[in-house]
């Protein structure tokens, strides 16, 4: 019995092989025949691309001769491409365009009475040690005295000296401290003059000028009596004429001007006084 089973065991066992061997063999002539066409097809190349020539349609008009022809830019001209900043429309330039980046200066228009009077009027102020004072009555006596002038450029010039000679109409506040010894009375008070004149300035350098003038003006004399006596005498007020004369150096742009002064007076107050003084161009 069990030699029986190993013998159909045995047989199974052959036919499986042989069936296998066979299906293999088959596969094996299948392959080779499909490889066999494959190699008997021809090869498919892609074709070949076409020049630059035959891409592009010839034009049907004249070529551009050669002096009309544009010429070819060069790399470094070529503008780079624009972002999404530069695609605002652009403003067309004009002539007066302002350059970037220079702010504008914002000046208000001149009014005709800051022309008239810019480098045309001045002020000035003076301080003086007054070297001898005499009066039409009594003794009189000063220590020190100042002033205030205002000057207007005047539109005349001098013949021949137009360039080097300025004139200027002057007013000047001058109030003098003062003392009186009279018919045995003393007083104390003020002498206060206002002038009017004419003052020249004599341009001997760019920075440098000579003053000189002549003046015209009245002395309002207010005096206290030191004696308290029931009876004064009659101190009343009166005209007097001046010169003066002196030196400027200006400063600052040629705005500020520093120097001597010397003052004359004859009349009602008779005085000789020496000091410094400033004026400012406007």
């Amino acid at each position: 019995m069990i030699k029986k089973c190993l013998l159909a065991v045995s047989i199974g066992c052959l036919g499986f092989l042989f069936t296998a061997e066979l299906f293999g063999q088959e596969k094996n002539d299948f392959l080779h025949d499909e490889l066999l066409a494959q190699s008997e097809q021809p090869s498919q190349q892609p074709p070949e691309p076409k020049s630059l020539d035959e891409v592009t349609p010839k034009d049907s008009t004249e070529p551009v001769p050669a002096e009309k022809a544009e010429p070819k830019k060069d790399d470094s001209e070529i503008a780079p491409p624009k972002g999404l900043g530069d695609l605002a429309p652009e403003k067309p330039s004009t002539e007066k365009e302002e350059q970037v980046g220079t702010p504008t200066e914002f000046r208000p228009p001149e009014s005709a009475i800051s022309k008239s009077l810019v480098d045309k009027l001045f002020v000035s102020t003076s301080a003086f040690r007054i070297l001898s004072a005499s009066g039409s009555d009594g003794k009189w006596r000063a220590g020190g005295a100042s002033d205030v002038m205002a000057g207007y450029k005047l539109p005349w010039s001098i013949p021949g000296m137009a360039e080097t000679v300025q004139l200027y109409g002057t007013f000047r506040y001058a109030p003098v401290g003062i003392s009186i010894t009279s018919s045995d009375y003393s007083y104390r008070g003020m002498a206060i003059g206002y002038y009017f004149g004419a003052l020249g300035c004599y341009e001997i350098k760019s920075n440098l000028c000579i003053l000189g003038g002549a003046e015209l003006g009245y002395i309002v004399v207010n005096l206290n009596d030191l004696d308290y006596y029931e009876k004064k005498p009659s101190l009343g007020n009166g005209v007097n004429f001046g010169l003066n004369t002196g030196a400027n150096w200006k400063i600052l742009n040629k705005k500020l001007g520093v120097g001597p002064r010397l003052y004359l007076a004859f009349g009602r107050l008779s005085t000789v006084q020496i000091g410094g003084g400033a004026s400012f161009v406007f």
